[in-house]
């Protein structure tokens, strides 16, 4: 077998590459429209859980689960 000379698969290969080149071109489009929806997304601020977790330390439940008997 000599791949640079092939007998039986010359023109399916050759269709191959075609579907496969186009195939990675819409990829790679789609790719890039994904990329700019999500740049264009805001960015959020992320809420103060100290607060909340100060609350959580001090409560009665948790004393009592975390204080040795």
């Amino acid at each position: 077998m000599d791949p640079a000379h092939l007998l039986f698969a010359r023109e399916r290969i050759q269709q191959v590459r075609e579907v496969v080149r186009t195939k990675s071109e819409a990829l790679s489009t789609l790719d890039e429209q994904y990329g700019a929806i999500y740049r264009q997304h805001p960015f959020y601020d992320s809420p103060d859980f100290v607060q909340a977790l100060r609350a959580l330390l001090e409560s009665p439940g948790f004393r009592r689960a975390t204080d040795p008997p």
